[in-house]
This record gives structure tokens, sequence and C-alpha cells, in this order.
């Protein structure tokens, strides 16, 4: 996988960070799927799913915020499954996030090549075994969760502090959460690398390479007047 620049900075908004694979999978996809196939793309891929990486981005960053730890590292949970759930869809294109959403499967129900998948499998291909079996300890009631030191108050992770001794926790978590968004970055390129070479092929580059080279702008409207917009 490709080394990506994700921070914790862009944990408070990510939509920034990711915002051009999305417009880059959209485009992409409109010049080579089927109407539905693309609208599955347009819906999941680039559109719910998203939405929930930056949900759980910036309620991580809040709870870190106070030093919530317990709950901070059952989010990190999340986007461990989220991440599978993107390899996933990754590794078996317009066939998994369309099942989870729109047909109410679990990823343990979707079954290729005679195998179903898991989470733990997919992680453990990541790299990522010992982040899954750690942090599913903080989702249910579990003895692990007793070795954490829960201070609800606000850490300084620029200076020593005397009054937060989970300063490491909290550190190690942080760190967790930011590689879990950056192999996230990884995948998504991928996707886009994939989509690029399918449109090379298919003869279909130079409509999507005009807009590849366009200028992109993320809008904001209001009552229907745009009321900010930034530059990619």
């Amino acid at each position: 996988m490709k080394e990506t620049s994700f921070t914790y900075k862009d944990l408070t908004d990510s939509d920034p960070y990711f915002y051009h694979y999305r417009a880059e999978i959209l485009q992409a996809s409109r010049l080579l799927l089927n109407a539905e196939d693309y609208q599955n793309v347009e819906l999941y891929t680039t559109g719910f799913f998203l939405d929930i990486v930056y949900s759980c981005n910036r309620g991580f960053a809040k709870l870190i915020e106070v030093a919530e730890t317990i709950p901070a590292m059952a989010i990190v949970r999340m986007q461990l499954e989220n991440l599978a759930t993107l390899y996933a869809e990754a590794l078996h294109p317009n066939k998994v996030l369309k099942k989870i959403y729109g047909n109410g499967r679990r990823l343990d129900q979707l079954k290729f090549n005679q195998k179903y998948l898991a989470t733990a499998n997919l992680l453990a291909e990541l790299g990522l075994a010992d982040q899954w079996e750690d942090y599913s300890k903080f989702v249910h009631p579990d003895k692990k969760q007793t070795t954490v030191h829960i201070t609800g108050e606000c850490p300084d992770l620029t200076i020593e502090s005397k009054q937060i001794k989970d300063k490491t926790d909290i550190e190690k978590l942080s760190s967790d959460m930011v590689a879990i968004n950056q192999k996230l970055d990884s995948i998504y390129s991928g996707i886009v690398d994939s989509l690029e070479e399918q449109l090379k092929l298919a003869g279909k580059w130079d409509a999507y390479s005009k807009f590849k080279n366009a200028k992109v702008k993320r809008v904001w409207v209001k009552d229907g007047k745009i009321v900010k917009e930034d530059n990619y």
C-alpha cells in the first residue's frame, strides 16, 4: 500500500482529505458502469460509507479531547470494521457495500469463492489482526477494560501531565486511528487506480482525463445559494 499523509488534524474534518476520491470514483463509474451499479457506487461507496467514516473520525476526536478512552476505543473498533468492509469492496467491486447497506446483509454473510468473508481475516491481510482483537474487547464488557485508566479529564498531549495517567493510552489510540485512516486512503487510491486502468482498456480515458485535469471545488449550499467553497 502507498504511504499517505493523513494526520491527526484530519480527523476533525476528513472530507477535504477524501473528497477527491469521491469525485474520481463517481466520474470513472459514470463512464464504466450501468445505471444500477453507478447508483450503488453513488449511494454507498462514495456516499453513505464515507459519511460513516467521517462521523467516526469526528466522534473519536471529540472523545479524545475529554480523555474518554473507553468509548473512543469502541469507535476505533467501528473504524476497523469499516476498513475491513471497504477492503472487501475493493476485492469484490460492487458486490459488498450494496448488499450490506442496500440488502441488509452482514459482512460475514457474504460468500465469495466458496468462502464467507470474515472481518478478522480481512484485517489480518492488512496487518491489523492484533488491533482487531484488542479493540473488540471494548465493545462488550470485558476484563481488558479494567486495564485502562479512566479520567474524563482533558489531556494536553504536548506536555507531561500528572493528572492524566492514561496519556500513553491516548497517544496509542490516536496513532492507531490515524493508521486506520491511512489504510482507508490507500484502499480508496487502489480503487481509483483500478478504475483508471479499466477506463484505458475501454478507450474512455480521454473523457475522464478532462475531468481529472480540471479544478475541483467543494461547495456548501443554503437556500439555493452557495455560501462557501474551497478548492482541491
